[in-house]
């Protein structure tokens, strides 16, 4: 809800008058100081990005200035997302203990806009374009040592640390004293994504890369099954230990040692990324992710998916079986579901699911029957009564993993048609509506062709 101008004038005259009143009671009861001190709050004035004193207000003064910074401060389309609150907060305190506290200004419409353009150019001062580095594993790949998804870069360390050298050595220099310890942690690991994040404090920057970065890793976990040997991911995440040593000791005393290594990144070859570079359906979706890292104004659709390509990641990465085959279901019920819907679930997102495989009978027939019977014994997980077998809950994470990923590529494809839509519960039901009740398959491509006008012209008005 956006705040008036006069609003916003009061809650100015109102920390004027806080600050006046507290100081005045000071002055009256030097006594009561610490324990003003101890209920108020600072109206802090800044020096190059540092607290420079400041006055003596009400909490409730400096909450309900916080309240109208951070709504202000979101209003901004360069900075909504992009920085603290503080740092947009701070300037402005700043700018009400110099102007309207110390010099007092009158607080009108010219004066506010003034001091809000201040606090916005200063917040957008601590923008910055970034690239953020993470050690990771990927995939075990002996033909090249570097490869982009997206606009993610994976090099392998040991060339990353070739290549960059001289810079380093530069940034040592300077005064950079830990770059050797983080080189060295760096190293230990076979690869490196680069991940770049644009006007954004640091603070935001790194995870916002972190969260590109999952979902890149989510895409290429798409196109490589799962298994409980092999681990795609930041190193921090990885429940495998990649070299084991034992111990014994003989018959003699004498002490023998041995070590093993495993490889953890699945192992792929030159075909597996020209395959995937040519792939419509991998690319439909890696498409969302790069939207996602340039911060372009996602649909309701698109957020919809990027959600369910996160559970699959989860499910993906997840080594108990009954918790992988939650978070499996959990997607697909993200991506077919409606929030209204609350009876014959199971009925639903079998239907669903089978309705956008491929025309051929058995296969759709054969979907719906594996849709049911994954989603039955997830039912029974959560409700504390499934009693599988390894072999049986193996057997299901197969299926749920396989049709996720032919879940998240079908609604790659149909949320990209619909685009924007104020209401996607109604637009889905619709779609899905078509595909049960119709048996022309023209009757899907008008339903679809409906949306391309409407998406020409939100171009045309940009």
């Amino acid at each position: 809800m956006n705040t008036s101008l006069k609003e916003i004038a009061e809650i100015f005259s109102f920390v004027v008058r806080e600050v006046d009143r507290v100081n005045s009671t000071i002055k009256q009861h030097p006594d009561l100081l610490q324990e003003i001190l101890r209920k108020g709050a600072e109206l802090q004035k800044q020096k190059n990005g540092w607290n420079a004193g400041g006055y003596i207000c009400s909490s409730e003064a400096i909450l309900r200035l916080f309240d109208i910074a951070k709504q202000k401060m979101n209003s901004y389309p360069e900075l909504n997302g992009r920085c603290r609150v503080e740092s947009f907060f701070r300037p402005l305190e700043d700018q009400i203990a110099r102007r309207l506290i110390e010099n007092r200004e009158e607080i009108n419409e010219v004066t506010i806009k003034e001091i809000f353009r201040s606090a916005k150019n200063s917040a957008m001062e601590k923008l910055v374009d970034w690239k953020y580095l993470f050690p990771i594993y990927t995939v075990q790949w002996d033909s090249g040592d570097f490869f982009k998804l997206g606009k993610v870069e994976f090099i392998k360390s040991d060339t990353f640390f070739q290549n960059n050298k001289e810079g380093i050595n530069k940034s040592v220099e300077t005064g950079e004293t830990f770059l050797q310890e983080a080189k060295d942690y760096y190293m230990k690991y076979p690869w490196i994504a680069i991940v770049e994040v644009r006007k954004m404090e640091p603070e935001m920057g790194n995870q916002q890369a972190l969260n590109i970065l999952e979902q890149t890793l989510n895409c290429l976990r798409l196109v490589i099954r799962s298994d409980s040997n092999h681990f795609i991911g930041i190193v921090e995440e990885n429940p495998f230990s990649e070299i084991s040593s034992s111990l014994a000791i003989d018959e003699t005393g004498k002490f023998l040692a041995g070590k093993s290594l495993k490889v953890v990144q699945p192992r792929v070859s030159d075909e597996f990324f020209k395959s995937i570079e040519n792939d419509h359906w991998f690319n439909l979706v890696l498409n969302v992710v790069v939207r996602y890292q340039e911060c372009s104004q996602l649909s309701s659709l698109e957020k919809r998916l990027l959600e369910g390509l996160s559970l699959f990641g989860q499910g993906w990465k997840e080594t108990n079986r009954s918790s992988k085959l939650v978070k499996y279901v959990t997607c697909l019920e993200g991506l077919l579901l409606l929030s209204t819907e609350r009876e014959g679930i199971t009925e639903k997102l079998a239907e669903r699911i089978a309705l956008l495989s491929k025309e051929d009978f058995e296969e759709r027939k054969g979907l719906f029957d594996d849709a049911k019977e994954i989603y039955d014994a997830r039912s029974k997980l959560v409700h504390g009564n499934g009693n599988f077998s390894e072999g049986k809950l193996l057997s299901l994470c197969g299926k749920a993993e396989g049709i996720a990923q032919l879940i998240l590529y079908a609604c790659g494809e149909i949320f990209s048609i619909i685009g924007i839509t104020k209401d996607e519960n109604k637009i889905l039901r619709e779609f899905f509506d078509v595909c049960k009740l119709s048996k022309d398959k023209n009757d899907i491509n008008k339903f679809f062709l409906k949306f391309r006008p409407i998406q020409n012209k939100e171009r045309r008005g940009k």
